[in-house]
């Protein structure tokens, strides 16, 4: 209209100035051929941001391989939900090193935040959700979205002070006793509720069980003592005993580490007092978790100490004990201390990412960590979703009709692992020791010096002044 007005003032000038009136035409159509031209321009700009707006945003998003089939599931989801969003599964080897590789949307391990923070590989989405989603903080987000609490607390960074977060949960695990409930039934031993009673029903059951069938391989109890398996293990048996391995809270160094402490090396005699009794493996490759879980599942033990997916395992065809056993948490000093090591995975945004996708990758890790995404993986993969609603799904209790003990679990017993930069050198420093202290050759007090080195080491090694851990060294006296 501006511009029908302004061609009017125009041509009543033109009219003015020029008396010749055949001058006038001439004008008016050079006047009308620029006012199409400029029309034109304007209708192809227009075409040009819609064409540029419904163009479709890759995303990249890297995955262990026994899950592929799963999130390409969710990616076509998404897809279907967003038009304007086409993620892209990639199926690596996965781990630490290549887990931020290339990735625009990072899949993390609970442990591996810290390292992420730090290296700037992975961007802060606390201001990101609030602002998306209407709420004024995060904690107001947990309520809205329904996650578990202590997932979200393990996707923010530092735990005290000025914390961000960063991650969002998509699947959470548990450690658990598994128990052969056919055996306790067929020679009259309850579930046991404490080490000792641990102890006295796996000895008792294995020894019987072997008098049935000579030669036979079978065990009383079966625990992990092999890498991050030996490191979930132990934490759950020292905080039964009331102990601690790092509190990632404490400021002092001199109170942050308790692996010397009294505790500490009473969860070591328990273990080695499994070992003494051959009830157990030991330590080594033959007690990896697959090979534990794989012989408990192939009914050659009565206990097991593993993750929560052993209960789906157990269901396979290849499976000899398929409704046969049952779990609980792992069993304490008293049965007051029942202990589960929390673990897990979730969704982070990588720094590299450039700006123009940061809007497409809040919305894809929306959708992929909701309600009906993590559902939809759960049955799949029979893992442990976030949301805790999912827990008393209809659809996933029908499948999985253990899920509601399970959360119930999660809620009274649940341990994590320490949020703390150099994770991967303390963990190592703690199965180096467990390998050690663990030696049936070293006496007792051989023993409580190795523990009190290991207490050295991690304090060493959490000095933030110090950029290198030694992992292992020789017995110090304390």
């Amino acid at each position: 209209m501006q511009l029908l007005n302004c061609f009017a003032k125009s041509l009543k000038s033109w009219q003015k100035k020029y008396s010749v009136t055949g001058q006038v035409p001439l004008m008016v159509g050079i006047f009308t051929l620029g006012l199409i031209a400029y029309n034109s321009n304007l209708i192809q700009a227009s075409e040009y941001k819609q064409q540029v707006k419904g163009q479709r945003i890759k995303l990249t998003l890297a995955v262990h391989s026994g899950e592929k089939e799963a999130w390409k599931e969710l990616a076509r989801m998404l897809g279907e939900k967003h038009k304007n969003i086409d993620l892209v599964i990639k199926e690596e080897q996965y781990d630490f090193k290549t887990a931020a590789q290339g990735s625009d949307i990072i899949y993390t391990d609970i442990i591996w935040l810290p390292e992420f923070v730090k290296n700037k590989v992975v961007q802060p989405i606390d201001n990101q959700m609030i602002r998306k989603f209407g709420v004024n903080n995060v904690n107001e987000f947990i309520t809205k979205k329904g996650f578990l609490k202590s997932e979200i607390e393990h996707g923010k960074y530092p735990p005290t002070g000025d914390t961000r977060l960063y991650r969002i949960p998509f699947r959470t695990d548990a450690g658990l006793l598994y128990y052969r409930q056919d055996l306790l039934t067929e020679y009259g031993k309850s579930v046991p509720k404490t080490y000792g009673e641990l102890i006295a029903t796996a000895n008792d059951i294995m020894s019987r069980e072997k008098q049935k069938r000579p030669g036979r391989r079978f065990y009383g109890y079966l625990w992990q003592g092999l890498g991050e398996g030996s490191t979930t293990m132990f934490l759950e048996v020292l905080h039964g005993y009331g102990g601690f391995w790092i509190k990632d809270w404490e400021k002092d160094n001199a109170k942050k580490v308790g692996l010397q402490h009294k505790e500490g090396i009473d969860a070591i005699k328990f273990l080695r007092e499994t070992l003494k009794k051959k009830i157990s493996i030991g330590i080594g490759d033959s007690v990896s978790e697959d090979v534990t879980d794989r012989s408990f599942i192939e009914g050659d033990a009565v206990f097991l100490r593993s993750w929560a997916n052993v209960w789906a395992r157990s269901k396979s065809s290849e499976s000899s004990v398929s409704d046969k056993i049952g779990f609980t948490a792992m069993v304490g000093k008293t049965s007051a201390t029942k202990t589960s090591c929390q673990g897990g995975w979730g969704l982070a945004i990588s720094r590299k990412l450039p700006k123009d996708k940061l809007d497409a990758a809040i919305t894809a890790i929306d959708f992929l960590t909701s309600y009906q995404s993590q559902k939809e993986f759960t049955l799949r993969q029979g893992t442990l979703p976030t949301r805790r609603g999912l827990f008393n799904d209809p659809a996933i209790i029908g499948k999985y009709p253990h899920y509601p003990k399970l959360l119930g679990i999660i809620n009274q017993y649940v341990v994590s692992r320490p949020r703390t930069l150099k994770y991967d050198d303390l963990s190592k420093i703690l199965q180096n020791t467990l390998t050690s202290a663990l030696d049936l050759t070293k006496d007792d007090e051989t023993v409580r010096k190795i523990m009190w080195q290991g207490g050295d080491l991690t304090r060493n090694c959490l000095d933030e002044k110090k950029t290198t851990c030694i992992t292992q060294g020789s017995l110090v006296k304390p």
